[in-house]
């Protein structure tokens, strides 16, 4: 709960908990009457059921295959109709960002966790590794990739900036055009490594593959003060 709370401080679940009351009124009319102590309850119940998988979610309710935990802490379809009611951003009132930014809808979301990860102390690492990470998703989504020989084929596509310890400290969804990263002149993989290592300290060492490695960008690496270990294909 202590981990949670420094990915999820309770501004953040208030405003969750306002925009979707906000979202299900001018949906369907009527209140939805959730608040902040039920959002919690809400996301502890998907990382359960990310934990403990089912073929079908209505499983956990089932009789023959109820789960207490999940079913004891919230009716089903309360459930499915928080999960579906659930935002954290005013749709009544579309930023302008949303022209440009692909994921508008969940970007609060993505601040706070991305936020938090930037915290983490690292003082004691000097060694780091950027790659793609997938994840995981089949639902509906216009960034939705499918890369073949990933764990998690199927997905959206994320840059990752991790310790040894696996511990990520950076990320940046992958948006086509659109992904917010500073145009070096050097292209897209060099980009994404550069955008994260201008916040790490001089004598750092980076590790990361063929998509992300160019001559160039190693030796402007060398210019922040920063080594740079990449593989390169031989022609």
């Amino acid at each position: 709960m202590s981990y949670f709370s420094e990915c999820y401080p309770e501004d953040f679940i208030q405003l969750a908990s306002d925009c979707s009351n906000s979202y299900y009124f001018s949906k369907k009319g009527k209140l939805l009457h959730t608040n902040p102590q039920e959002i919690k309850k809400l996301y502890g119940m998907h990382v359960l059921v990310r934990c403990i998988r089912y073929p079908r979610t209505r499983m956990y309710w089932q009789k023959s295959l109820r789960m207490p935990t999940i079913a004891d802490c919230m009716p089903r379809d309360r459930f499915f109709t928080l999960r579906t009611a659930t935002h954290v951003v005013d749709t009544n009132n579309i930023p302008r960002e949303s022209e440009t930014n692909r994921v508008w809808k969940v970007h609060p979301e993505i601040n706070v966790v991305r936020s938090a990860c930037l915290r983490l102390p690292c003082a004691s690492e000097n060694d780091y590794s950027i790659d793609e990470q997938m994840v995981s998703f089949t639902g509906r989504c216009t960034l939705s990739q499918y890369v073949p020989n990933k764990p998690r084929p199927l997905g959206i596509k994320n840059f990752v900036l991790a310790t040894t310890k696996g511990l990520v400290l950076d990320f940046e969804f992958y948006q086509g055009k659109s992904t917010p990263l500073p145009d070096f002149g050097l292209g897209l993989g060099p980009s994404v490594i550069l955008r994260p290592a201008q916040s790490l300290s001089q004598g750092a060492r980076l590790y990361f593959d063929r998509y992300f490695t160019a001559l160039p960008l190693l030796q402007h690496l060398l210019e922040l003060g920063l080594e740079g270990t990449g593989t390169i294909m031989k022609n």
